[in-house]
C-alpha cells in the first residue's frame, strides 16, 4: 500500500494541504494536537516525504526515528553527574533507545557546537545541562522552533520555555545554611564553583543561603573556586586571610572539596571550620595531599540529589515529547536529601 498525503489527511480528518504543509515544515495554523497526529500518523504508516520535509531541517528529519537520544553533560568527571548519565542512559535503553554522551566542559561554545550535532537529525531530541543561563539562548530557542525535542536536566534555561527536572535547590540550601545556624554558626561563607557560576543550580543554591541568612539578621558573604587556576590565583586564597572569621564555608557544589581542602591545609592556621555542599562524592587516590585536610574541617553536611530519579524522569518527559508531539512545558522539582558526617568524616 502506498502512503500518500491523501491517506494521512484521512486518517487525520484533516485536509490534504494542511497535512503537506504540516509534513513539510511550512508555516500553518494548527493546533499542538493535530499537529502531533499528523505526524504520528506519518510514522505509524512509514510515509516518506519529499522535499523540504525530508530535509535535516524538517519536522521528518525525526518521523523515521533513529530510537537515540543526545545527552549534552557540563562535565563526566563528578560522580552526581557520573550517576546521573548513567541513570539517563539506563532508562532511556528500557524504553527502548540509546543515548549519544556530549561533554560541554563547561564551556559555551563547546556546548553550542553540541548542540549543533543533535540538530544535525542524528538524534531524535535532547536532554540537555546546561553549562551557562544565557550564553546558547537563542540557539536553543532556535533549535526548540524547528522541532527538535528537547528537555533540560538539573539545570535549566529560565528564560526558555522548556521541560525541565532538577533538585529543588533553593529549598535544599536553605535547609543546609539553616542546620549551620541552628548548630551556632553566624559568620558561613558560601562558595561558588567558578566555572558555572551562572547556572540555575548555583544561583538557587545561593539565592536559598541568602534566605536563610536573612531569616536570621546575618550578612551573607560569597566567594569563588575555579578549577582552572592554580591555588595562589584563586579569589578565596587572596581573602582566606580575613575569612578566617568564618566558622562554617557552605559549598555550591562538593566539586570544590579537594580543592578547598587543599587551599585551606596550603594556607594554614585559624579554627577548624563546618562544611556544608550538596552532593555525595568520592575523592581521588592517592589521598596523600589530603592527609592534613582533617584538621581544617570539622563536620560535614550533603544535601544529596537523586540522581536515578531525576535521570528517569528527564528520559521519560524527552520520549513522551518525541512520540507524542508537543504539550505544556512541564517544571519537576524533585526534593533533595540531607545527611550528615561528624568529625569530619565523609559520606
Amino acid at each position: 500500500m502506498k502512503v500518500t498525503l491523501q491517506f494521512i489527511a484521512d486518517k487525520a480528518h484533516v485536509s490534504r494541504s494542511l497535512v503537506s504543509k504540516v509534513l513539510n515544515g511550512k508555516p500553518v495554523r494548527v493546533c499542538a494536537d493535530k499537529r502531533a497526529r499528523i505526524l504520528k500518523l506519518a510514522c505509524k504508516y512509514g510515509y516518506q516525504p519529499r522535499g523540504a520535509g525530508a530535509g535535516e531541517d524538517g519536522p521528518l528529519a525525526r518521523v523515521k526515528r533513529k530510537r537515540v537520544i543526545g545527552l549534552i553533560q557540563p562535565s563526566l568527571d563528578f560522580l552526581f553527574l557520573t550517576e546521573l548519565t548513567n541513570a539517563i542512559s539506563l532508562s532511556a535503553r528500557e524504553l527502548g533507545y540509546q543515548v549519544l554522551i556530549l561533554n560541554s566542559h563547561e564551556d559555551a561554545e563547546t556546548e553550542r557546537r553540541c548542540l549543533d550535532i543533535c540538530s544535525s537529525g542524528i538524534v531524535d531530541g535532547v536532554i540537555v545541562s546546561a553549562s551557562d543561563n544565557m550564553a546558547n539562548l537563542d540557539n536553543c530557542r532556535a533549535l526548540k522552533r524547528r522541532g527538535l525535542p528537547m528537555v533540560f536536566v538539573d539545570r535549566f534555561l529560565p528564560d526558555l520555555d522548556c521541560s525541565y527536572v532538577t533538585t529543588d535547590n533553593r529549598a535544599g540550601a536553605f535547609e543546609l545554611t539553616e542546620e549551620l545556624i541552628q548548630r551556632g554558626h553566624k559568620n558561613i561563607l558560601f562558595v561558588f564553583h567558578g566555572r558555572s557560576i551562572f547556572t540555575t543550580a548555583q544561583m538557587d543554591r545561593f539565592d536559598g543561603y541568602q534566605q536563610a541568612m536573612a531569616a536570621h539578621g546575618l550578612d551573607s558573604i560569597k566567594e569563588y573556586i575555579y578549577s582552572n587556576r592554580e591555588l595562589s590565583y584563586q579569589p578565596i586564597y587572596r581573602a582566606y586571610g580575613e575569612a578566617q572569621k568564618f566558622t562554617a564555608i557552605m559549598l555550591a557544589t562538593t566539586w570544590d572539596f579537594e580543592r578547598l581542602g587543599k587551599l585551606v591545609q596550603g594556607i594554614g592556621g585559624g579554627d577548624p571550620v563546618d562544611i556544608a555542599a550538596f552532593d555525595s562524592f568520592s575523592l581521588r587516590y592517592p589521598q596523600a595531599g589530603l592527609a592534613g585536610v582533617a584538621g581544617c574541617f570539622r563536620d560535614l553536611l550533603i544535601m544529596e540529589q537523586d540522581p536515578n530519579e531525576m535521570g528517569r524522569r528527564a528520559v521519560e518527559e524527552l520520549i513522551d515529547l518525541i512520540e507524542n508531539g508537543e504539550h505544556p512545558s512541564e517544571h519537576i522539582y524533585l526534593k533533595p536529601h540531607m545527611i550528615c558526617t561528624e568529625k569530619g568524616g565523609t559520606p
